[in-house]
């Protein structure tokens, strides 16, 4: 596996949240455009599910939903994360269905987060959906307002079998890799949408959220850990 000693996503976190344009030892911003112009666009709603609605509004739209609680002591405020029990009212990507997390917090619609789900035997040659998604965004919300390309160094393990002397002996082969991976975000005074790729144009993660639940989100997760 990728062994990174800061996480792209904690990078990007980190630059977008501070304006920056930091480097870690192990990822580093190779190119930063951000537009002049304001994101006029936002959404109001998602899968026709108005931000700000109750649960149970947004089941009138989607049908019953499976929710779970979160957070209170994990650096995110306690909340609730559901997903559709129909997947026939999932949503989807020219066809392919996304794994689609709706956050509420006190009982209001206030975020989706969205997943590349693993290719099942009957999708075997599922597209990678980032170039898909980054599409589909800028087609329905317009421009983004700030484009990042991030170059990933790190090391890759192959593990490799050889026959020595009758007996087969397991050596392990560490080769470096690099590769660029791409992030878009748009953001105004009350909303905000990330898409972050991963290798070889995979989704690695996907958001559109509430100011307001984003600045709870970074102030929980700025307060010192609890001791346990």
């Amino acid at each position: 596996m990728f062994r990174f000693r800061l996480s792209v996503a904690a990078l990007i976190v980190a630059i977008i949240a501070t304006g920056l344009t930091a480097q870690a030892q192990n990822a580093e911003i190779v190119q930063k455009i951000t537009s002049p112009d304001p994101w006029m666009t936002a959404p109001r709603d998602f899968q026709g599910v108005r931000f700000g609605s109750t649960i149970g509004e947004a089941e009138v739209v989607l049908g019953r939903m499976k929710c779970k609680d979160f957070g209170g002591s994990d650096g995110f405020p306690p909340g609730k994360r559901c997903s559709v029990a129909d997947h026939r009212k999932s949503f989807r990507a020219k066809g392919h269905m996304v794994a689609s997390y709706y956050v509420f917090y006190v009982d209001r619609f206030v975020g989706v987060e969205l997943e590349e789900l693993h290719a099942t035997s009957l999708e075997v040659y599922k597209p990678p959906l980032y170039d898909i998604l980054a599409a589909m965004f800028e087609k329905e919300y317009g421009s983004p307002t700030t484009r990042l390309t991030i170059r990933n160094h790190g090391t890759y393990a192959i593990g490799r079998s050889n026959p020595v002397g009758g007996a087969q002996v397991n050596n392990t082969d560490i080769v470096g890799v690099g590769f660029d991976t791409h992030t878009v975000v748009w953001e105004s005074s009350e909303m905000y949408a990330l898409l972050v790729s991963a290798k070889s144009g995979r989704l690695r993660m996907g958001l559109i959220e509430t100011q307001e639940w984003k600045k709870l989100k970074l102030a929980a997760q700025a307060q010192p850990k609890q001791q346990k």
